[in-house]
């Protein structure tokens, strides 16, 4: 913002601009969905939801609802979910295998 603040309002107004006029050949997938406004709500819900379930995959979900500009290759951002449910998976197993471990005593 400090370097070039007009890039800034520039973006803005091309969010604003391209939601209405439509963003290029894929103007019939931005037609379907609703408007961005909504999609960022949603997205920041489903945000804090994942955040206080401790669900990582959510955070891809809601980028790909909160595009504000949606081309079929938007959704290339939902690759990251099988990887992100595996490390959840993986960090769930982690801790039960740790709380159903043994203490370990030492013995002088």
């Amino acid at each position: 913002m400090v370097i070039a603040p007009g890039a800034w309002f520039d973006w803005v107004k091309f969010l604003v601009t391209s939601g209405a006029a439509g963003a290029g050949p894929n103007d019939r997938l931005g037609a379907l969905l609703p408007p961005l406004w909504l999609r960022t709500v949603v997205a920041a819900l489903l945000v804090v939801w994942g955040a206080r379930t401790d669900r990582r995959w959510v955070v891809p979900v809601a980028t790909a609802v909160a595009m504000p500009v949606v081309w079929i290759n938007s959704l290339a951002v939902l690759v990251a979910i099988p990887r992100l449910r595996n490390k959840t998976a993986a960090a769930g197993d982690e801790a039960a295998i740790e709380s159903s471990a043994s203490p370990i005593v030492a013995v002088p």
